[in-house]
């Protein structure tokens, strides 16, 4: 079986780097929804892993990229954000991941 987080976080890593770009606003709308759900994912899987901290930070990130309550910032800020968000799921991604021979 294919592992969901590997996929969410590619796919949201990309987007993000995406995003760093000039795009139309329903795009910035589906990035929230992809990064938004890989956070809290990625929240679930650090909590079973025992790196609370680093749950409370995807939590966190999950709370700012939640596609219904609009966080206003410019574009500017988003930027670094956005570039921070990058880190913190690949950081996140290496703790949260099943290690092969616990995957059925």
């Amino acid at each position: 079986m294919r592992d969901e987080l590997k996929v969410l976080s590619v796919t949201s890593v990309l987007m993000l780097l995406l995003a760093l770009g000039s795009m139309p606003y329903g795009y910035y709308i589906l990035l929230k929804i992809a990064v938004c759900a890989t956070s809290i994912l990625m929240a679930l899987r650090l909590k079973i892993a025992g790196a609370n901290k680093l749950a409370l930070a995807a939590w966190a990130f999950a709370a700012l990229y939640n596609p219904i309550v609009r966080v206003p910032f410019g574009k500017d800020t988003w930027s670094v954000i956005n570039l921070l968000t990058i880190a913190a799921i690949w950081l996140a991604y290496r703790k949260a991941r099943i290690p092969d021979a616990e995957k059925s």
